[in-house]
């Protein structure tokens, strides 16, 4: 990606580009671009600040209760790999669309 598209990228990001990323991270690293662009979208937009926090919430949740239900075991001790592959595809065909 050429310095200006990496410009345009960081000051052009949408709201919907910005929550992707906010997925995306959970999962991967994203590129030196990806995070400069969510950085500077999340100090100006107060919508995808809460989704952030609502994300980490709702995974901290998620853990916590897993970890509860399965006698202290997490929820990646209890799921076989083909399991997590099927649930990470499923994800992966719901996100939207991205250039």
């Amino acid at each position: 990606m050429g310095f200006f598209n990496s410009i345009w990228t960081v000051l052009s990001l949408s709201c919907d580009r910005a929550t992707y990323y906010l997925s995306k991270a959970r999962e991967a690293p994203l590129t030196r671009t990806e995070r400069c662009a969510l950085r500077l979208h999340l100090c100006l937009c107060r919508g995808c600040r809460r989704y952030q926090r609502q994300l980490l919430f709702l995974s901290e949740l998620i853990r916590t209760t897993a970890k509860k239900s399965r006698g202290g075991q997490g929820l990646s001790q209890t799921m076989s790999p083909e399991q997590a592959q099927r649930v990470v595809r499923n994800i992966a065909s719901n996100l939207p669309d991205t250039p």
